[in-house]
């Protein structure tokens, strides 16, 4: 007999949607959703931390989010959002630390319903980078999966798991090493699952339409058009790692993606010297880069990316040569 699943589950108790439609365009009918984020470690939330909740639709486009600045504040801190009635929705919530690290909430499948909700207290926890990762429904167990330089990153209640590649007959396979009973084997937008001996219904990995692992050209910085656009450049590798340059120095790093919420690991440079007004500018983009909480992708492909609920950095897709 398999064992029972503690994974996490879309409740219909729990039938809020956080979502605010992304158009703009009038909301025929609303909720509230609210509650408050916590942790169990025993450790101060450092000054200057955000709390972060999103919804997400089907095809994990962003349609609700609120970004709330801690102001010294410990947990648990209490948030609340309007969102859309009668709508399938998955949320996140968590903490961004100001170094750039992610607590984060698993995410929640939330069934339709009208009436207000509070979630009362949710636990966030300390997330390792995965790079980009994407959400697998599993029936209806919800896991995050992403794939980094070294293997595979595997999330969901049970814990965290570091996967590396094995041989497969088809599609991409990942392994835990110190625990074969858990690996995923991704086959096109499908994959299968175990955790720990337990094999879970065929996934559907969902990710956005919109490719963020492209090369772009940078195009404004808080608003200002730089000043060298045909060199300034910012690329979002697939498995997790992000490079961007205005035409001098090089910025280098890791990057973490779960639905709308984007965060920077620690930043290398090049240490070329450059003049005075680009190095002055570069020194900008360093600066934006580390705020960075969410981003966004328009239909063009366009990026725009994000800081407490602000554009900071807009990039294009080049034109081919």
């Amino acid at each position: 007999m398999r064992p029972k699943s503690t994974f996490p589950r879309a409740i219909p108790a729990l039938a809020a949607c956080l979502s605010v439609p992304a158009s703009g365009a009038a909301l025929a009918e609303t909720r509230e959703l609210s509650g408050a984020i916590t942790y169990y470690e025993r450790i101060a939330l450092p000054d200057d931390s955000l709390v972060l909740v999103e919804a997400l639709d089907a095809d994990e486009q962003v349609v609700a989010e609120t970004r709330l600045p801690t102001d010294g504040g410990q947990v648990p801190l209490a948030f609340a959002l309007e969102v859309p009635a009668d709508t399938l929705l998955t949320v996140r919530a968590g903490l961004r630390w100001p170094d750039g690290r992610l607590w984060l909430t698993l995410p929640q499948g939330l069934a339709p319903g009208r009436d207000d909700l509070d979630l009362g207290e949710i636990r966030a926890r300390r997330t390792e980078p995965m790079g980009f990762a994407s959400l697998l429904r599993c029936g209806d167990v919800l896991l995050e999966f992403g794939v980094v330089a070294d293997g595979a990153r595997l999330r969901s209640d049970e814990g965290f798991w570091r996967l590396g590649p094995v041989l497969a007959a088809s599609g991409t396979r990942f392994e835990a090493g110190e625990d074969a009973t858990t690996w995923v084997w991704t086959r096109g937008d499908t994959a299968l699952v175990s955790v720990a001996g337990q094999e879970l219904p065929e996934c559907t990995i969902i990710s956005p339409a919109a490719d963020l692992a492209q090369l772009r050209a940078i195009r404004t910085l808080e608003g200002e058009a730089v000043n060298m656009p045909e060199q300034a450049e910012i690329a979002f590798s697939a498995d997790g790692r992000i490079s961007a340059g205005l035409g001098c120095n090089r910025f280098v790093g890791g990057y973490s993606r779960h639905g709308g919420m984007l965060s920077l690991g620690q930043i290398a440079a090049t240490l070329m010297a450059c003049p005075d007004a680009l190095a002055a500018e570069e020194q900008r983009l360093l600066a934006v880069l580390m705020r960075i909480d969410g981003y966004r992708l328009d239909a063009e492909g366009g990026l725009s990316l994000m800081a407490e609920g602000e554009v900071v950095l807009e990039a294009g897709l080049r034109a081919p040569d």
